[in-house]
């Protein structure tokens, strides 16, 4: 139980940072998040993030996943207007009640989610090179 509390308090911090706090700082610079520019800020804050969950908390990668619907549970409730280009569909705004918004919600999901696994791979690589591979001293 420990571990899903960790893992959610992992997600929301994820989600503070990505959906207020950025939006926050770009919004007062008149710095975009739209394009390239906020697709690697958003791909390089959720990979040190998901990094520093599952090296401190816990590398289960079933609870990762349990926890993300978690993750969606909080887009639905509040994104920044075109933050990460997030409800804009075929050059239109979505709105919040509209198919086009829900189905880039849960492509934003799915990128979090393909980013969770390309980190577990990573950390459980690491691990297995650490356990059969000792530092000599």
């Amino acid at each position: 139980m420990k571990k899903i509390l960790n893992v959610s308090g992992v997600y929301f911090l994820l989600y503070i940072i990505l959906f207020v706090i950025v939006p926050f700082i770009c919004d007062s610079i008149g710095y975009s998040l739209l394009g390239a520019q906020g697709e690697f800020i958003s791909g390089f804050i959720t990979i040190a993030i998901i990094s520093i969950g599952m090296i401190f908390c816990t590398d289960n990668l079933l609870i990762w996943l349990m926890c993300s619907v978690l993750y969606f549970y909080f887009l639905i409730a509040y994104i920044p207007e075109g933050a990460y280009g997030i409800g804009i569909w075929f050059g239109r705004r979505a709105d919040h009640k509209d198919v086009a918004y829900f189905i880039s919600l849960l492509i934003t999901t799915g990128v979090t989610l393909f980013w969770v696994v390309v980190v577990w791979c990573t950390i459980k690589c690491i691990k297995i090179i650490k356990k059969y591979f000792p530092k000599n001293n």
